[in-house]
């Protein structure tokens, strides 16, 4: 299943998804990983998925 399957499924999948990445982090992990975050922003061909990885 992908994640457009998936998605609608659970409007909240993204955000979802998020919190079980970051969920253990303390706050200094979490900004440490904003340099991968940004780079795999970079590397979207998908304007949705930016979107979504911007704001959920």
């Amino acid at each position: 299943m992908g994640w457009e399957d998936k998605l609608n499924n659970d409007e909240w999948y993204f955000s979802n998804c998020f919190e079980t990445i970051t969920k253990g982090m303390s706050a200094e992990e979490a900004f440490n990983y904003m340099p991968d975050v940004i780079d795999m922003i970079f590397k979207l061909n998908n304007e949705f998925l930016i979107y979504e990885t911007l704001y959920s």
